[in-house]
């Protein structure tokens, strides 16, 4: 995540061991680009990176535990850089 001081300039989101094949969250990176990390957009973020993922019949329950995951990696990265609302 780079980012100014007041709000996240590029993000990079990438999910590595748990779907089939590596892939990249381009529509949760264009959550946070631009805008202050904050909880709220932290979810929304979150919540993109899981679109298009389709769970199979016995792990359905990990979408929550990937979705928050990622909202909390967002959380953290923003924390480090210093654009944490």
């Amino acid at each position: 995540m780079a980012s100014s001081a007041a709000a996240c300039e590029t993000a990079a989101i990438a999910a590595i061991g748990w779907p089939p094949v590596p892939w990249r969250a381009r529509r949760a990176e264009a959550e946070l680009e631009n805008h202050q990390v904050t909880e709220q957009t932290a979810r929304r973020a979150a919540k993109a990176s899981m679109e298009g993922a389709t769970p199979l019949a016995r792990n359905a329950y990990k979408m929550a535990i990937f979705e928050a995951v990622v909202r909390r990696a967002i959380m953290a990265a923003a924390a480090q850089d210093g654009v944490h609302a």
